[in-house]
């Protein structure tokens, strides 16, 4: 065992190793003292105090504890409080995967191999583990490729969801004093949906927000079959260089926009010209709808099921020399990515030859289109009701007698004013 020292914990487990800063708290390797005793993860989520801890343990017993088993969810084994220097913490102790990677890693690796039978595995996975935590009434809220990890065996890859149950109870997953990781600090920020923006958002105690998993799920598979990678930043060291799997808003000289933030403060706009390029026709209405504004207008995760089982290609085939979404830079110089204040309104300059197909997607209701006829174009040069009726009449009048001259003139039978 090396010299590695964390707060003193239970008396039943040995320290071994501080694995990772996570959402929620940090993780630490440890070994049951026993015999033959095996190893596992302790998650120290810090609690405000001591009254606030015991209602934070006897909600995550109700819930996370009494959860039945499921192959894509990471069993929890205990949880108890932990007191150390004055500070309280919820501890979660979980089996200790030791051939498993973040579904990020996996991504990233090996997405040039993965055929679209295994993109959409991955996803019935996903979509099965969110079904099995929202029907016994518990709500991620922080997932990221960095909360759900892949073990393989065999041949197989098994998805196992991480870091459920804490978010009802414990608020943001990214709260300054779990010292987040970087990267899944970074990650984090481009899934959370538009109402997260808003500082009432804050979830109170016991009540599970399951449509911002719908949301966060629509944009983890949207960036999973696009292999969508958030630019680097410039400068990181090279710990904090990893490549993160996120769907995001480009903007000349503003980098990567998270689309939640992006959503927030710009309601109207149009996202289909910069998202969902590379999408089957089916998949793209799926997350479309997954990715919707106003929460009561996302699918529930049976909904997202019954959409994904029938779809069979998840990408399509690009056109060559296809037009790009092009935005205005005017629009962008009162906008600042880091500040906290919402982005403006922007007005995207759309490609000509998008103007007669391209309609503004609403899932509720279908835009109407105004047609340009003869009718109208007299409506907007006439404001005059009687000067529109006489000059309609006079063209009429004109058309009718050129087409009896002709008819006259081929000896046809005579049509009379």
């Amino acid at each position: 065992m090396n010299n590695y020292k964390m707060p003193s914990m239970m008396h039943h487990f040995t320290p071994l190793d501080k694995i990772r800063c996570g959402y929620f708290g940090v993780e630490h390797k440890v070994k049951e003292k026993k015999p033959r005793g095996k190893f596992r993860v302790a998650k120290l989520v810090l609690c405000a105090g001591q009254t606030e801890a015991r209602y934070i343990l006897n909600e995550y017993k109700k819930t996370v504890l009494s959860l039945a088993k499921h192959q894509n969810i990471l069993t929890i084994k205990d949880a108890f409080l932990h007191k150390q220097k004055g500070s309280v913490y919820l501890c979660s102790v979980s089996k200790f995967m030791e051939s498993s990677e973040t579904l990020n890693s996996f991504i990233v690796a090996r997405h040039a191999s993965l055929c679209d039978e295994a993109h959409k595995a991955l996803f019935l996975q996903l979509v099965d583990a969110v079904s099995h935590l929202h029907s016994h009434g518990i709500a991620h809220n922080a997932l990221t490729p960095f909360s759900v990890r892949i073990v393989e065996s065999k041949g197989n890859a098994l998805v196992k969801l991480t870091d459920f149950g804490l978010a009802q109870i414990c608020g943001k997953p990214d709260h300054e004093n779990y010292d987040l990781d970087i990267c899944r600090a970074r990650s984090l920020a481009y899934y959370l949906p538009p109402e997260s923006q808003d500082a009432e958002c804050c979830n109170a105690f016991g009540q599970p927000n399951t449509a911002a998993d719908i949301f966060m799920l629509g944009l983890l598979f949207n960036a999973i079959a696009e292999h969508s990678i958030l630019p680097q930043i410039p400068n990181q060291e090279e710990e904090e260089s990893q490549q993160i799997l996120a769907s995001y808003l480009e903007f000349p000289g503003y980098g990567a926009v998270p689309i939640g933030k992006f959503m927030n403060g710009n309601p109207s706009v149009d996202l289909d010209y910069q998202l969902f390029r590379r999408l089957s026709s089916p998949l793209r209405r799926l997350i479309r709808r997954m990715v919707f504004l106003e929460p009561d207008g996302r699918p529930p995760i049976t909904g997202v099921l019954q959409m994904l089982e029938p779809i069979e290609s998840l990408v399509r085939h690009l056109r060559r020399n296809a037009p790009e979404r092009v935005w205005s830079q005017a629009s962008l110089d009162s906008w600042d990515e880091e500040s906290d204040t919402e982005s403006p309104h922007f007005h995207p300059t759309k490609p000509k030859q998008a103007r007669k197909t391209r309609v503004p997607y609403n899932p509720s209701i279908s835009p109407i289109q105004k047609r340009f006829t003869s009718t109208n174009i007299l409506t907007e040069r006439h404001d005059n009701p009687m000067q529109r009726a006489t000059g309609f009449v006079r063209r009429a009048s004109m058309r009718v007698k050129k087409t009896s001259d002709r008819l006259r003139k081929r000896g046809s039978a005579k049509i009379s004013g």
